[in-house]
């Protein structure tokens, strides 16, 4: 299940999102250049999954960029996206 596919978060999409990780067998996390869209704490809502899954112990894969500094400006995040 993509996140990225999921509807803007808010509180029914993170109960929608805490639904899916409770029904798959793992949690795929990439990580590159971006932080993500994040929620009025300033927390991002791949942070809050990664913690959720977590706290329930399932099990985690994750793919981290070998060499962050090195990605090409087209592909990092250059601003922090504003809140609509």
């Amino acid at each position: 299940a993509g996140m990225e596919l999921f509807p803007a978060a808010d509180e029914d999409a993170w109960t929608l999102i805490k639904e899916v990780i409770d029904n798959s067998d793992y949690y795929l996390l990439m990580v590159a250049g971006k932080y993500g869209s994040q929620n009025s704490e300033g927390i991002s809502y791949t942070e809050m999954e990664f913690d959720y899954a977590l706290s329930i112990n399932k099990p985690i894969i994750c793919f981290l960029h070998h060499d962050i500094d090195q990605l090409t400006g087209s592909k990092i995040e250059k601003k922090r996206r504003e809140s609509k």
